[in-house]
């Protein structure tokens, strides 16, 4: 896709409606796929050429980990794993209860412990896959610049200012408002027709 990193640079005023094609394409596959280099390199260009610099409160490591092993495989292939694991705890169960050994009774008890262990994590990495796949809390502002509230109405006091292109995530709505929350933690109400869900 060499043609997608030349469209990022052509003009400033389509990186907000590339934005917000370019984010979702970066989530539901797993960090080796083939066009998701490209894809990165046209929402750092993007992050680039937006005018607010907000800092991004840390994360905790456990988190980030987590979420990496969780993204190296989709939903459906967690999903699979899951049902696989639960096969094997099953029969590894059938060992436990009727193996005359005590050692194959032992192997089969504690192999359907790390089975069933092993098919929790594998079924929760699933759900998390899918929940991010059906995400629509994140969006980007598609206004010049716009100015976010303290509460769901025009009068009331302006907190910030947000300009085009900046990501935030929709944590309420209200009308034609949405409460919304920006990477470092600031939050505030805008009209709903100012932002765009990616």
């Amino acid at each position: 896709m060499p043609t997608s990193r030349r469209t990022a640079s052509a003009r400033p005023s389509s990186i907000t409606n590339g934005r917000c094609g370019w984010a979702p394409a970066t989530t539901p596959t797993p960090n080796n796929s083939p066009g998701n280099d490209d894809i990165r390199h046209n929402l750092s260009v993007a992050e680039a050429r937006t005018k607010d610099n907000i800092e991004d409160i840390p994360e905790f490591f456990f988190v980030t980990w987590m979420r990496e092993a969780r993204h190296t495989m989709s939903c459906t292939a967690w999903s699979v794993l899951s049902l696989v694991l639960l096969a094997c705890a099953l029969a590894l169960f059938l060992v436990y209860l009727l193996a005359q050994r005590l050692s194959l009774r032992k192997a089969g008890f504690y192999g359907t412990v790390v089975a069933v262990l092993l098919c929790m994590l594998t079924t929760w990495f699933a759900l998390g896959e899918r929940r991010e796949m059906l995400d629509d809390t994140s969006a980007v502002v598609m206004t010049a610049s716009t100015a976010v509230k303290s509460s769901p109405d025009k009068s009331s006091t302006d907190l910030f200012v947000l300009h085009e292109g900046t990501v935030v995530t929709i944590t309420n709505r209200l009308d034609d408002w949405c409460e919304v929350v920006i990477a470092d933690g600031k939050k505030g109400w805008l009209e709903c027709r100012k932002i765009e869900t990616i």
